[in-house]
């Protein structure tokens, strides 16, 4: 779902449909805007998303998505900070890889997009 996400009325319900139609270890492929970025503000835009909104699908929780606790587990995750032409990874990629939170937290540079992979448990 390449920028779909932020438009729909019901977040909660799309994902829940999503994992429901997906056979176990099927992959779901996210890119949506971040919620820094200037983009996440469209008028289009329902809903904006940082790190740790993927963090929630993904983790152990018992009280999001209907009590169903871990419904995706993190493939690969990804928040670069340019999204221009040839010029697609800046060594800043890295960090906001690793340690994507702590990046929010204290960087004032918004990543362009969130892309994140999440594998059906």
């Amino acid at each position: 779902m390449f920028h779909f996400l932020e438009h729909v009325p019901q977040l909660e319900r799309t994902i829940l449909e999503v994992h429901r139609i997906l056979k176990p270890g099927g992959t779901f492929h996210v890119v949506v805007p971040h919620a820094r970025n200037t983009c996440a503000y469209d008028i289009d835009h329902k809903h904006r998303f940082t790190a740790a909104t993927f963090y929630t699908m993904a983790s152990q929780t018992w009280y999001h998505f209907g009590g169903k606790g871990r419904i995706f587990e993190t493939v690969s995750f990804r928040m670069p900070l340019i999204q221009y032409g040839w010029l697609r990874w800046t060594p800043m990629d890295e960090f906001t890889r690793r340690w994507p939170i702590l990046y929010e937290k204290i960087c004032p540079i918004a990543p362009a997009v969130i892309d994140w992979v999440g594998r059906r448990v």
